[in-house]
């Protein structure tokens, strides 16, 4: 009678199993915090894409994750992104920056093309 819990291709069955429920469950967080885990099951290395600001990169790299910036990119959101503007003196539109103490002179709604910031860290697995 064969010892199951030797049984090497057992034993991959089972943390294959224990690997999709882990990354389903990450990857319910990642929705409810508007982030989106760009990496396939499989992989390595985690990959999360996030809108500039959010605080649940912060929150992972609290609770232990080494977590790390890869670079910047670009989502098509399925929705308008409304911008808020000033006007400036010269009648060009001005982004305005986090802190700014310019008033919004403008909203211009566009495509719902974010920038995004890339993280990633070691799986698990």
């Amino acid at each position: 009678m064969p010892r199951f819990d030797k049984d090497p291709q057992y034993r991959r069955a089972e943390n294959s199993a224990k690997r999709a429920d882990w990354f389903a469950t990450f990857n319910r967080e990642a929705m409810i915090r508007d982030a989106w885990i760009i990496s396939s099951p499989g992989s390595q290395t985690v990959t999360i894409e996030c809108l500039p600001g959010n605080p649940w990169v912060q929150e992972l790299k609290e609770r232990g994750f080494p977590i790390t910036w890869i670079e910047d990119g670009q989502r098509n959101l399925p929705h308008e992104v409304r911008e808020e503007m000033t006007i400036n003196p010269d009648g060009t539109h001005g982004v305005l920056t986090p802190g700014s103490t310019q008033a919004t002179t403008t909203v211009v709604p566009h495509a719902g093309i974010a920038k995004t910031t890339r993280f990633s860290f070691p799986s698990q697995w």
